[in-house]
């Protein structure tokens, strides 16, 4: 009998443990990354700024240059560091 009951004892702090747990990893999660950056980036000589998309750890820039072409660039905010080019062929001006 005291054995059932040191076991019963036991499973009720675990539980008490895990709820802990659970609230502190969710309220933590909720909390985000709210770290405040700043950085600047060169558009290619000609190409003016159309439009700006966000995601949640890149921004994509709609550019256009001076003969019509567009042109998207993927950049990290943080560093300002272009990850990608998509060239966009049969863009109307």
């Amino acid at each position: 009998m005291a054995a059932l009951k040191a076991l019963v004892i036991g499973m009720g702090i675990l539980i008490i443990v895990g709820v802990v747990v659970l609230f502190a990893t969710l309220a933590s999660r909720m909390a985000g990354n709210k770290q405040a950056w700043e950085s600047s980036i060169a558009l290619p000589e000609g190409f003016g700024l159309v439009g700006v998309a966000g995601t949640q750890d890149r921004v994509i820039l709609h550019t256009r240059g001076p003969k019509g072409e567009a042109l998207l660039l993927a950049v990290d905010p943080a560093t300002g560091k272009t990850l990608g080019r998509i060239a966009v062929e049969g863009a109307a001006p």
